[in-house]
This record gives structure tokens, C-alpha cells and sequence, in this order.
């Protein structure tokens, strides 16, 4: 990962992701919580704003693809952190190796491997980010299975702070119970 740290008070901190291009969509779409989910926003192919909260604070993320790279660019107490973080959530350190031993046994992951051989999962590095919405989203009786793709967006819209900078209008997540 190429780029610079953070630069003067406000302005954003960069780095690249050299040749990650093509990921976005994939890591991104796959956490975010429906079209209206407010910490996560798809502006265009492979363009993303994200909102997080680090261990360094909370983070607003603008991802995208730059020819074959990912450049990205921070704001916020946890920015660096947020950056430094970008590869593992692009899935730059999965280990396929161990993969072609268990699609051996399997026609179906043998063909997705050989279909879709980048394919990455990623990690967001934020078990509360990751497990709040798979419990809230989990279905209490039936008449809520129909509208469980909705309670993370209310939750973050509720209890959820700030206003993201720039054309994001990503709103943080809640913050941990314990944080």
C-alpha cells in the first residue's frame, strides 16, 4: 500500500491499494445493509463512502478504483487506522492456498474457484460492526421477518452520530456499549 499520512487539520489522509481495482463492489456490497443503510453508500461503479467507528475513533472512508489501483481517502480520530486497515477489508492477505484441497472435494466451489479466481471475503477488523447487524436482522416472529433488512438502518440512523464530510452523508455507527 502506497500514500501519505494524515496532512493539515481537516483535510483528508490517502493511501492506494496497488492493484486491488475491481474489489469495491464486492467487499462493500457485502457489508452493506440494503440501499439504506447510512454507513455504508455505493456512488458510482466501484466508488463507495464508509462509515466506521476504530479503536483510534470514529472514520469516514471515500474508496475508489484508479485505473488498477484503490485509492483512499480518510477523515475522522480513527483515519489512519481506517487506512491501514483497507487491505485486509479488500481481502489483500486471504490465504487461497488451502482452498484447492477442500474444492477437491467439492464440484460447486471447484467451479466458483475456477469461475471467479479474485473473488475475496475480506475483513472489517470490527466484531461489533460485523455481529449488531446479523443479531438485529435476525428474525423475532413473522410478522417482523419481512422488515428485519430495515432495523439496521433505523439503528444507525437512530443512535448512529455525525454527518459524514463531503458528498458521503454517512452517518457513524453506534459506538460499542463498552466505547
Amino acid at each position: 500500500m502506497a500514500g501519505a499520512r494524515s496532512g493539515a487539520a481537516g483535510s483528508p489522509a490517502q493511501r492506494t491499494v496497488l492493484g486491488a481495482a475491481g474489489r469495491l463492489d464486492m467487499a462493500l456490497g457485502r457489508l452493506a445493509k440494503g440501499p439504506a443503510d447510512p454507513t455504508h453508500r455505493r456512488v458510482g461503479a466501484q466508488h463507495w463512502w464508509r462509515a466506521t467507528r476504530t479503536p483510534d475513533g470514529p472514520a469516514l472512508l471515500e474508496l475508489f478504483d484508479h485505473h488498477a489501483d484503490v485509492v483512499t481517502r480518510a477523515w475522522g480520530e480513527g483515519a489512519d487506522w481506517a487506512l491501514d486497515q483497507v487491505p485486509r477489508l479488500l481481502g489483500e492477505q486471504d490465504d487461497p492456498s488451502g482452498f484447492a484441497a477442500l474444492a477437491a472435494d467439492c464440484d460447486l466451489l471447484r467451479r466458483a474457484h475456477h469461475d471467479h479466481p479474485q473473488w475475496r471475503i475480506g475483513a472489517t477488523d470490527n466484531l461489533t460492526e460485523a455481529l449488531a447487524p446479523a443479531v438485529i436482522e435476525q428474525p423475532r416472529c413473522v410478522h417482523h421477518v419481512h422488515h428485519r433488512g430495515d432495523r439496521w438502518g433505523l439503528l444507525a440512523s437512530r443512535r448512529g452520530d455525525g454527518r459524514g464530510e463531503g458528498a458521503s452523508h454517512a452517518r457513524r455507527p453506534p459506538a460499542h456499549p463498552a466505547g
